[in-house]
């Protein structure tokens, strides 16, 4: 699934905690952890891959690492009665929900920390991005995830920038 689908639909999900809870931040919260395990193996990998990280792999699209987002949610309730690690552990089960990991059981229950098994071509963080940019579909979420946090922080956005105006 591209990245920008994962972030999309985050800021959905997101949405609709918004409409429950009334917390804008949470928003973010969960978009960002849509995209998570994305952005740490793929990140993971390709500094893997240059030659940087030879000590293993990370594997955040493994069920014992969404387990533990589930135990730090409830951690974080009890400790600190938030809903941020709740959403971000939403987030996080939307992405494994939206890559039907359950599907790749070799992958899924992998444990989170291995030693590299696969090698990436040199030109792949390029690939990613002319696959997630050069697309239409994933040019137009990104302007749709755009408009969503203009339409929901931008009264904010507005106030910071009124209030720096008068600094110079």
């Amino acid at each position: 699934m591209q990245f920008t689908v994962h972030l999309f639909t985050g800021l959905l999900l997101g949405l609709i905690i918004f409409y429950f809870v009334r917390k804008r931040h949470l928003v973010v919260i969960c978009a960002f952890g849509s995209v998570l395990p994305d952005l740490g193996d793929k990140t993971f990998w390709v500094l893997s891959s240059s030659g940087w990280i030879s000590a293993g792999m990370i594997n955040l699209h493994s069920f014992q690492f969404l387990l533990l987002s589930v135990s730090i949610a409830a951690a974080g309730w009890i400790i600190f009665r938030t809903h941020a690690f709740a959403v971000l552990s939403a987030g996080i089960a939307l992405h494994h929900l939206l890559d039907r990991m359950w599907l790749q059981p070799r992958v899924w229950f992998e444990t989170p920390v291995w030693p590299p098994s696969i090698s990436l071509p040199a030109d792949y963080p390029l690939r990613v991005l002319r696959s997630e940019f050069g697309s239409p579909r994933g040019l137009l979420l990104i302007i749709a995830a755009a408009v969503i946090l203009l339409l929901l922080y931008g009264s904010s956005i507005r106030r910071a920038i009124r209030s720096a105006r008068r600094y110079f």
